[in-house]
């Protein structure tokens, strides 16, 4: 088999950004491959890597929460979830390097965060073997005090 090209990763990441931006547990987790794991950092967050089966079962609650959920590059004004400029492809490791925001509504006002995502595909450069998300904790704790705040309330 010949390894996978660099439009080939790019179309997986964008197929992953896609997947996201669909909201929906099956989206999210079809580029996935079956080995698929999913880290979350930094590591001071005290997450453990997850399993397709475990990140099912952390995202499907956080679902009907982030409403409209939706991932874009950072350095896009016009929110394009297709490749930039920014996008860093290494072929012969078949990885792609994402910066990325997200816009959400939700109970305690609008989600928006900031990520890097590392994506290793697979041999064939059509699923995601590993995601490594390292998103803003800062931004991550407050905007979870707010909401925990906000639940509390209702």
């Amino acid at each position: 088999m010949a390894p996978p090209t660099r439009s080939q990763l790019l179309d997986t990441s964008t197929r992953f950004i896609h997947a996201y931006n669909a909201w929906t547990t099956e989206s999210i987790l079809s580029v996935r491959s079956p080995r698929c794991i999913h880290r979350t950092l930094p590591a001071s967050r005290g997450r453990r890597p997850k399993t397709n089966d475990e990140f099912r079962q952390f995202i499907e609650p956080l679902l009907p929460v982030y409403r409209g959920f939706r991932l874009s590059f950072v350095n896009d004004d016009s929110d394009s979830d297709s490749d930039n400029s920014e996008t860093v492809v290494d072929v012969e490791k078949r990885k792609v390097v994402l910066h990325l925001k997200s816009h959400a509504d939700t109970d305690a006002g609008p989600y928006e965060n900031e990520y890097y995502f590392v994506l290793s595909m697979n041999e064939a450069g059509d699923l995601v073997d590993e995601v490594v998300e390292y998103l803003d904790s800062g931004y991550t704790d407050a905007f979870m005090r707010r909401l925990e705040k906000c639940q509390d309330e209702a």
